[in-house]
């Protein structure tokens, strides 16, 4: 499942983390942190927030995509799962409002209700 509350802190406080650990840097509203791909590959979904701003943070194990979205259609913010499908063998997501599916990799919606919907990818300041 998707980490929905993540925890942070720095790499020599983690007595899981090793200097060797590839990680996917996400920088953002001002803040920078780094997110293991060894926790990345078993749960493919991170949200978090960022000085307040919502932001989905993925990866697909199989073809080693990283994507953060600011999880938002419409104004409205959305939360995703985890489908266990692929698409182009890249992880679908899927939104837990409307059931829709989403290409991770493009940040669109493909089937469902939101078939279309783009995703922003995130990078820099919170719009």
């Amino acid at each position: 499942p998707p980490i929905d509350n993540p925890l942070f802190g720095s790499a020599e406080q983690s007595p899981r983390m090793k200097n060797k650990d590839v990680v996917m840097l996400v920088d953002y509203n001002g803040i920078q942190k780094a997110c293991p791909l060894k926790i990345m590959q078993g749960h493919e979904i991170v949200h978090d927030r960022f000085n307040g701003k919502p932001l989905a943070v993925t990866y697909c194990p199989l073809c080693a995509s990283a994507v953060a979205f600011i999880p938002e259609v419409g104004g409205e913010t959305v939360e995703f799962g985890v489908s266990g499908l692929l698409h182009n063998s890249d992880l679908v997501m899927y939104d837990h409002q409307t059931l829709s599916y989403w290409f991770q990799v493009g940040g669109e919606a493909i089937v469902g209700a939101l078939t279309g919907a783009r995703l922003y990818f995130a990078y820099g300041e919170a719009p």
